[in-house]
């Protein structure tokens, strides 16, 4: 079967550049000499930009100039960053503006936030739409939550594997398995070593067995 490419362009240079980039036609290769047949590429400008990343040839590297901090970029525009949440520096902090609140944020999002969350300030809030619930909440996510433990809407029920026991959270079946059928529990053995005279004493230590060499 013979595939016919259906491209037309009004460009002689377009018709070049899409034969060599879709066809692989009058294309020049550029391959990269540290490891033959790794890669290769029709621009230099990858090639370059390659050989930097993978193999640090050609890299102008940029140090952070704090004392004691050995990092460094291939990126200038990294270090600024690194400065910022390593060091510290160059940070403009927004800080909480409620009486008693030590609470500060290196970014206007985060003190929102928090402004919400903590002083229930600018709040978006998200009512249950359950008949006679007055329940409510600061985010989305917490109504489904809800919904889902009160009133069984949108449950996603977990189904243990080893009996007709389900449940409305991971957390919750994981218990179950651990209790009722010894699964991934983590048992506590006695360690105590007694002497042939003497009163009795008892010690603990924790240890996880393979739950299948365990009898409960």
């Amino acid at each position: 079967m013979v595939c016919v490419c259906v491209f037309r362009t009004k460009h002689g240079g377009s018709l070049k550049q899409h034969k060599a980039a879709m066809h692989g036609i009058g294309v020049t290769w550029h391959a990269c000499t540290e490891i033959e047949g790794e890669y290769k590429t029709n621009l230099k400008s990858n090639l370059k930009a390659h050989s930097a990343h993978v193999h640090d040839i050609g890299v102008t590297w940029h140090e952070c100039p704090e004392h004691d901090c050995s990092f460094k970029s291939k990126t200038e525009g990294v270090i600024k960053p690194h400065r910022a949440n390593v060091h510290s520096i160059g940070i403009t902090w927004h800080a909480c503006t409620e009486l008693g609140c030590e609470y500060k944020a290196r970014e206007e999002g985060a003190l929102k936030q928090h402004r919400a969350g903590k002083h229930s300030i600018d709040v978006r809030w998200w009512f249950c739409d359950y008949e006679d619930c007055e329940h409510r909440a600061k985010t989305s996510s917490d109504i489904t939550v809800h919904k889902a433990g009160k009133h069984n809407i949108g449950v996603q029920w977990k189904q243990c594997p080893d009996c007709d026991y389900k449940a409305k959270m991971e957390p919750t079946l994981k218990k179950h398995r651990a209790h009722v059928h010894a699964i991934d529990v983590l048992w506590w053995f006695c360690d105590y070593r007694a002497a042939n005279t003497g009163p009795r004493r008892t010690a603990t230590s924790r240890y996880t067995r393979p739950t299948s060499t365990i009898s409960a």
